[in-house]
């Protein structure tokens, strides 16, 4: 008898579908603050028929089992239709990470379908990966925030490789779109805290206005707007995109 697993990667980074998964989270990202001993996430069973096995465990960006969390419990049964909760428990190695920034970690959950008795099965285990954010005490960022402090302070250089973008703050900038005289499809990815990054784009166009479409802690989209002054373009308004 014949069967196969095929594991499919499904990393969220805003909005994502996971329409082709049984199992499902509560969100696509997670904050979880020094002074908290865990966070808790509700995954739920969508499948009307079929019990999955669920399994939690966080890494770090290249992929590697980390000591400054613990995911209880690591593996449990969700029937049909039914939700449980997963928490990520903190350990005290957590202490030791930056205090003057934000650290990324990536929580992955795994759905386990039942084995099936049928000859030659495909069956498709599918793992959803979304990033965790440890803050540190002083930089708690309040359900008031819609965005974290100081992003008014980031900056974008233009240049013949393309556009650098300066991230002076504390936090993870979590970039998703590009718009220059019209929309630029680019990879979303991140700008660490204090530091910067590169976005290639052949030919910079001399534009007087460019959008970035940023990730805020909801995983709600934010749109940036830089007014640019020859190669140098600061953020002159955030807007919330409608609906």
């Amino acid at each position: 008898m014949k069967f196969v697993y095929i594991f499919m990667l499904v990393i969220l980074n805003g909005v994502v579908s996971d329409a082709n998964a049984a199992l499902s989270l509560d969100r696509t990202r997670l904050i979880i603050n020094e002074e908290q001993n865990a966070v808790s996430l509700r995954v739920t069973n969508k499948s009307e028929s079929d019990p999955y096995l669920a399994q939690g465990w966080v890494e770090d960006a290249d992929g590697q089992l980390i000591d400054q969390f613990m995911v209880v419990p690591p593996v449990q049964r969700i029937e049909a239709g039914q939700y449980s909760i997963f928490r990520l428990q903190q350990l005290a190695k957590a202490m030791n990470l930056p205090k003057d920034r934000e650290s990324v970690f990536y929580f992955n959950l795994r759905e386990i379908p039942q084995k099936s008795h049928k000859e030659n099965v495909l069956t498709l285990a599918i793992q959803t990966r979304i990033k965790v954010f440890w803050r540190p005490k002083s930089l708690k960022v309040t359900k008031a925030d819609d965005t974290v402090p100081g992003m008014k302070a980031v900056t974008l250089v233009k240049s013949a490789r393309g556009y650098e973008i300066n991230n002076p703050t504390s936090y993870y900038l979590s970039i998703t779109g590009l718009e220059l005289k019209e929309k630029v499809k680019i990879p979303p990815f991140m700008v660490p805290p204090k530091g910067s990054y590169t976005l290639k784009h052949q030919g910079s166009e001399a534009v007087e206005k460019i959008l970035l479409t940023a990730i805020n802690d909801y995983g709600s989209p934010r749109t940036l707007s830089f007014s640019c002054r020859k190669d140098i373009c600061q953020i002159e308004d955030i807007i919330i995109p409608k609906r």
